[in-house]
């Protein structure tokens, strides 16, 4: 491992050789994150949105948001649950569903603040990466705040689901 970043608590950021960076429970293999190095950054440059659903959230305004990262990682926070959720999710033959796998790891509110902190001395690691174009088509992640088929983007635009 060329790091190893505490966020609190057992949790922690490493970055190993092929620059994949796991985010990961020291007490419980089966909580954690793994990232190449072109998620990692598309996971990076999500950090502001994330910043602002968690601010909504606090604050009790309607939350219901989630971003995909690459191979099937997705970032999930909600007004229901204080964390910030990064999960592995899968498609469910029997119906063509989307749904959250086990793999994954919750953070608190003051472990996604460690983990920024780590984000920073972390940023020199990948310089020279950048984001696969598809990972980067999402341009305004949206805010759902009822089970209409109209979301909120964080930009406060109404925009319909297909």
């Amino acid at each position: 491992m060329k790091h190893r970043l505490s966020i609190g608590s057992s949790r922690y950021i490493g970055v190993n050789e092929d620059n994949e960076v796991i985010i990961r429970d020291e007490e419980n293999i089966v909580k954690r994150a793994v990232f190449t190095d072109k998620q990692w950054i598309k996971f990076c440059n999500q950090i502001p949105y994330i910043d602002m659903a968690i601010r909504c959230a606090i604050t009790l305004k309607p939350t219901n948001y989630r971003i995909h990262v690459g191979g099937n990682w997705h970032v999930t926070i909600t007004d229901e649950m204080p964390f910030v959720d990064i999960r592995r999710w899968f498609i469910y033959s029997q119906n063509d569903t989307l749904r959250l796998s086990q793999i994954g790891i919750a953070l608190t509110f003051d472990q996604w603040n460690h983990l920024k902190l780590v984000v920073d001395q972390l940023k020199g690691e990948f310089d020279n990466v950048e984001s696969c174009w598809h990972l980067n088509w999402q341009l305004s992640p949206e805010f759902d705040d009822d089970d209409s088929n109209e979301s909120t983007s964080i930009f406060g635009q109404a925009q319909a689901h297909a």
